[in-house]
């Protein structure tokens, strides 16, 4: 569940973004699916939290750690596969 709406999440925020910057619907969809993996902010905000002490539980730590790890590589290994469905119909 937490895969589909960091991907939903990417494709939409940065598909509004590219449509209000004048781009079509196909372009900013594109740009909305070539944006999922850049999850590694997410990985530093996280890694920063935990080692700030603004998470104090051990347990809850790991937990919001290993998530955005496996959100950040899951969406790194399934951008090309949805990248070429996007740009299927530009070549």
């Amino acid at each position: 569940m937490l895969i589909v709406v960091g991907v939903i999440g990417k494709i939409l925020g940065s598909g509004i973004g590219a449509r209000l910057s004048g781009m079509n619907n196909q372009q900013s969809l594109q740009i909305g699916v070539a944006m999922i993996p850049r999850m590694e902010l997410a990985l530093i905000i996280s890694s920063s939290a935990i080692a700030a002490g603004l998470i104090t539980d051990d347990e809850l730590a790991h937990l919001i750690l290993s998530a955005t790890v496996i959100l950040t590589v899951v969406t790194t290994l399934i951008t090309p596969v949805l990248l070429k469905g996007v740009f299927k119909h530009h070549s």
